[in-house]
């Protein structure tokens, strides 16, 4: 990956999905934002929004980031969610982490990792 930040940003989402993914076989999608400061705060649904699709609540977060954006000083971004996709060199769709990144330099980049889900756990 290009950047640190974007690194230390993945470094934060994706364990959080592999934990949710072993303790409860899904998850709904949630984001973080690294500050100037380097701080990172981490976002996920309201229980009023939990009842919304995947897809709204990507909305929800790319919104409330771009609003953020505005009034304070954001190095990075990143949203994570559960997608299936085909991986490369296949034809069969799987289950994915989907990882969006963003910076504020506006490097943009979105990982896939792709997993099996089975009875014993992911």
């Amino acid at each position: 990956m290009a950047h640190p930040d974007l690194h230390v940003l993945l470094d934060e989402l994706l364990p959080l999905a592999e934990e949710r993914l072993k303790k409860h076989g899904s998850f709904n999608p949630y984001g973080s934002v690294m500050a100037i400061t380097a701080e990172i705060f981490h976002y996920k649904a309201s229980r009023e929004a939990a009842q919304a699709t995947p897809k709204q609540l990507i909305g929800l977060f790319s919104d409330a980031f771009r609003q953020q954006t505005l009034y304070e000083d954001i190095r990075a971004v990143g949203v994570c969610q559960e997608v299936k996709m085909v991986p490369p060199g296949e034809s069969n769709k799987c289950h994915a982490i989907c990882v969006r990144l963003e910076h504020h330099s506006g490097l943009g980049v979105t990982l896939y990792l792709p997993y099996r889900k089975s009875w014993l756990g992911i």
